[in-house]
């Protein structure tokens, strides 16, 4: 089966969550939580298998968007703090009304507005490769019967259109 990471994300939380919510209560505070998806012996060992097929992928993904934020990230930290150097001292001036008039000063810089462009970029891409996963029938079966019930129950949203279709196509 073929899946972009965005259509693994989805499948996996179909296959976690039933889209129902609990009360949790910790340390006297009621929590709403996702309903974790109970399924039989057999059905849950095949889940086991497409999360460890799943799993390391989305990890070396997520790294990769970890990796691009952060690096987008110095780059800003570094700008504020050469802009702070420049900036001229205000008499009775907080540290809060000096970083919003950092703020104010980088806030149309062209290197950081299109570092930040080519991270959406990269994030994108990243999220739409598409990943080989060697399942078995079995598990795809598994996979289509949790994902087709799931949307009859709760439904996508409409940010998940591009995802849904490609896991239709991959499920038949």
């Amino acid at each position: 089966m073929k899946l972009s990471y965005s259509a693994m994300r989805l499948l996996k939380h179909t296959l976690l969550y039933t889209g129902e919510k609990e009360i949790q209560i910790v340390q006297g505070k009621e929590n709403e939580i996702l309903s974790s998806r109970r399924l039989n012996v057999d059905e849950a060992s095949q889940r086991r298998h497409f999360l460890k097929i799943a799993d390391p992928i989305e990890e070396e993904t997520d790294k990769k968007l970890r990796e691009l934020a952060e690096e987008h990230n110095k780059k800003v930290e570094t700008k504020k703090a050469e802009v702070k150097k420049a900036l001229p001292v205000i008499k009775d001036e907080t540290d809060e009304q000096k970083n919003k008039r950092v703020d104010k000063l980088i806030k149309g810089d062209t290197k950081l507005t299109d570092s930040i462009k080519n991270v959406q970029e990269d994030s994108i891409k990243i999220a739409t490769e598409i990943h080989e996963l060697k399942i078995t029938d079995k598990t795809k079966k598994v996979c289509n019967k949790y994902f087709e019930e799931f949307g009859e129950k709760n439904g996508f949203t409409p940010a998940d259109d591009e995802s849904l279709e490609e896991l239709t196509n991959a499920l038949k």
